[in-house]
């Protein structure tokens, strides 16, 4: 599927979700393949949200029993998945280095739509760039990589790997090869990106097309782990800036929450 700046728009907006997500919208994104640029022709849309709720929501005898939400929205006979993410729940990720909320502060700017004050935090998204978020990328990869290893083996008890199903394919494997590149980036004091150009562009392209084995796979992902247990991550903080990160909910909750 080809991306279209219309259908992008289109579908950000959807009068949908203003019914299925409780309260106001700061960020709206295209993720998924079109973002990193692998999509292919059967591609679908990958929307992502945060948003923030109604503070009197919070002050009543029960607070809110969910805080993230997804499903699917359809456009001109076509269904694309969605997620929302109360802000709370979105700053209580971030902090903890979750590399699938890292990337919300890296969207290129074609790729979302967002509120004033969501710009406060991209300004300042190097500081949850932690040790802690270095040990959530790598931690995820080497729990995947053991499980890949007991599907290679034959073996059936853990052995399911983080896919519909439970069985390897090369959605999942680009996603571990882009995970373990930027997670090798950060240990450096570098930075992720979403949308990679060049060399590794097409390497997550050929790992998408299927070019690399599921044995090539664990063998790059496991010399990557071990270069960046290698690397002196000291000259990074410990964990992000909770104090900034604090701040700039509430600031959200006063400007938008009502």
């Amino acid at each position: 599927m080809t991306v279209k700046a219309a259908d992008v728009t289109d579908l950000l907006n959807h009068p949908d979700l203003q019914k299925r997500i409780p309260g106001k919208i700061i960020f709206r994104a295209l993720g998924g393949s079109h973002s990193y640029g692998v999509a292919t022709e059967d591609s679908d849309f990958d929307l992502k949200f945060v948003f923030v709720q109604p503070t009197r929501d919070f002050l009543g005898i029960f607070a809110p029993s969910r805080d993230t939400f997804d499903g699917k929205i359809a456009l001109d006979g076509e269904e694309h998945d969605f997620v929302a993410y109360e802000v709370g729940k979105f700053a209580r990720l971030l902090i903890k280095g979750n590399p699938n909320i890292v990337e919300f502060l890296y969207f290129p700017e074609d790729l979302f739509e967002s509120e004033y004050h969501w710009c406060e935090l991209t300004k300042y998204r190097k500081d949850f760039l932690s040790q802690e978020a270095v040990g959530q990328y790598t931690g995820y990869a080497a729990g995947q990589m053991h499980r890949l290893q007991n599907k290679l083996k034959g073996e059936t008890k853990g052995a399911s790997l983080h896919t519909t199903g439970g069985d390897y394919n090369t959605k999942w494997a680009y996603h571990m090869v882009r995970l373990m590149w930027e997670a090798g980036l950060i240990a450096l004091g570098g930075e992720p990106q979403v949308h990679w150009q060049g060399d590794f562009q097409e390497t997550l392209r050929a790992v998408r097309a299927g070019k690399w084995t599921p044995e090539k796979i664990l063998t790059w992902t496991r010399d990557k782990l071990d270069t960046i247990d290698d690397t002196d991550i000291s000259g990074l903080p410990e964990k992000g800036d909770l104090d900034r990160l604090d701040k700039w909910v509430r600031t959200m909750r006063i400007h938008y929450g009502g």
